[in-house]
């Protein structure tokens, strides 16, 4: 029982922050200005400082582990190219066959795995997280991109310059700039000015409930009710078979603790918002994505508490 509620315990202050979040937009204290601008407060600033927080804060290489990077990756391109050859089997509209298949692959982890490391591990420990965020944020933008390009009319004239984009884009993401300066600054042991560390500190102190009230309280229910037929399969497979299967292969190989925990919050995050965004601007059913952001994460609650519960009550985390 203390395993359930600890389990309890890490996860659902993450999700009332996110409930906040929604009844503040729904009693119009927040609006459509609030919800654009930290959206980029958040990805621009907030949880830039967050990672460089928690890894500079650790020694780096005792964190930093290739064997745990060469098998997340791994995992990615597997889940998709499962995904890639299932999906469109089952769903004949290719433009929802292909918003389907990334909202299944493609998991928030920067805004809702990195909290939940954090809030098990503490800021050293969810460390491992993070060096998994710039290999994750390239291969998830680049995979999302040539997945709904390929599904959709026309895409042998964008293929080449859709990817070619999304892989600038990836480079170019605060999110995988601080990972990398991250690294380097551990690699080579430098240590950032006093005033300039405590500064990175005080807005990496904002950066979980500015980024979990903003996905709140972009949450619509409108609507979703008549698009379960695709929202139930997406939460099946995107909370319980990925986790399930990944984290199973990982415990198999060796990973514990600190790193079973950065793989578990890296394949058991619900679906990211950026697949809506990508799903509206190449094609894909942009309604189908916001169901999935929107039904996942609330669905999330309980398979990440009873996710942790189990890894806790078998002693690999």
């Amino acid at each position: 029982m203390n395993d359930f509620w600890f389990s309890f315990h890490a996860v659902t202050p993450i999700f009332l922050c996110c409930v906040v979040g929604y009844f503040l937009r729904q009693m119009r204290v927040v609006g459509d200005t609030f919800v654009e601008d930290s959206t980029k407060v958040v990805f621009y600033v907030a949880i830039p400082c967050g990672i460089l927080e928690s890894m500079l804060s650790c020694d780096l290489k005792t964190v930093f582990n290739p064997k745990l990077i060469l098998f997340t990756v791994a995992a990615i391109f597997l889940a998709a190219a499962v995904l890639v050859v299932t999906v469109p089997r089952i769903i004949q509209d290719r433009a929802k066959a292909a918003t389907v298949t990334v909202d299944m692959f493609r998991g928030n982890f920067a805004i809702l795995g990195i909290p939940l490391a954090t809030s098990l591990l503490g800021e050293s420990g969810a460390a491992p997280t993070m060096t998994l965020i710039p290999f994750g944020m390239i291969l998830y933008n680049v995979l999302t991109v040539l997945i709904l390009v390929m599904f959709t009319e026309e895409r042998h004239n964008r293929i080449g310059k859709a990817v070619k984009d999304a892989l600038v884009k990836a480079l170019k993401n605060p999110l995988t700039i601080a990972s990398v300066i991250s690294l380097l600054l551990g690699i080579f042991t430098l240590d950032l000015p006093a005033v300039l560390d405590n500064t990175i500190a005080k807005l990496a102190d904002m950066t979980t409930g500015l980024a979990l009230v903003m996905l709140g309280s972009q949450f619509n229910f409108r609507g979703c009710w008549s698009r379960l037929r695709y929202s139930i399969p997406t939460i099946l497979v995107r909370l319980v078979l990925i986790p399930l299967a990944v984290v199973s292969t990982a415990a198999a190989v060796g990973f514990r603790s600190a790193e079973l925990v950065a793989v578990y919050v890296f394949f058991a995050a619900p679906s990211a918002v950026n697949c809506f965004i990508l799903a509206s601007r190449l094609g894909g059913d942009q309604d189908i994505a916001a169901d999935a952001v929107l039904t996942t994460s609330c669905a999330s609650v309980v398979t990440l508490t009873l996710g942790i519960f189990l890894l806790k009550s078998m002693r690999l985390i």
